[in-house]
């Protein structure tokens, strides 16, 4: 209960690797703590209260004139490349390349058709369940690009063809859910402005019409030269909030 927010999600991405295939009881007080859970149970006096599920938490959300907003990881996800190796970044043909020596996550690769479609799927699952505003986190590459990554593509090396790989897939999900869901890409101030290696140019000018803008600090200067080139960007809305209220 006294961790930071670092900490926790630190514990949390351990814990996803540890619990695979397993079924685990986890006693939290925060929504956030089991956002990823099948079932949620409340718990009241010691007494069960009401079973939940995602569905129910946005009905209760709506019912409280609040916007329920569902939140995934796209390719930055470190168990669906373990269930299907087939959608995830390789290494020496059929191993699956991982974030780190010690303890490091594979990925989805952005290259793989049914990658990009099963994040599509997903989106269109938590709709059913209710969920009209999606957050996707993740449409990236890895921070750091190395030989030993397999992409089974051509240019999957290049800040070019990143770029536009990432841009296609934005493009490919606004068009499957659009006038159904409002989709929302998220990632952190600097990544916004600058080309990276995770991204391949400024995440602005990758095409999304929603933008979420995570930033520590970030003074009134700032802030309007990156709505500035958001909108110049093409960029329909444009939310900017700390790093931790974002968590």
């Amino acid at each position: 209960a006294s961790l930071d927010v670092e900490n926790e999600t630190a514990i949390q991405e351990a814990l996803s690797r540890l619990i695979k295939n397993k079924t685990v009881l986890i006693i939290a007080h925060r929504m956030r703590t089991v956002a990823g859970a099948d079932q949620v149970v409340v718990l009241s006096g010691g007494i069960v209260a009401e079973p939940l599920d995602a569905g129910h938490i946005a009905a209760i959300l709506r019912e409280e004139k609040l916007i329920p907003v569902a939140q995934l990881a796209a390719f930055k996800d470190p168990i669906s490349p373990r269930t299907d190796p087939s959608m995830a970044i390789h290494y020496n043909g059929s191993a699956l390349w991982l974030d780190a020596q010690k303890n490091g996550n594979p990925w989805l690769n952005p290259y793989s058709t049914a990658a990009v479609e099963y994040v599509g799927d997903l989106v269109e699952e938590v709709q059913q369940l209710g969920f009209e505003q999606v957050v996707l986190t993740g449409v990236q590459f890895p921070n750091i690009i190395t030989r030993k990554q397999e992409f089974a593509a051509a240019g999957g090396k290049s800040q070019e063809g990143r770029a536009a790989l990432l841009a296609a897939d934005i493009s490919t999900w606004q068009a499957r859910f659009d006038g159904s869901v409002v989709l929302w890409l998220s990632y952190p101030a600097q990544q916004c402005t600058d080309a990276s290696d995770a991204l391949g140019a400024p995440a602005v000018s990758l095409g999304m019409h929603n933008l979420i803008v995570t930033a520590d600090t970030l003074d009134a200067a700032a802030r309007g030269q990156l709505q500035q080139s958001a909108a110049e960007a093409g960029v329909q809305n444009v939310v900017i909030c700390s790093t931790e209220s974002f968590q």
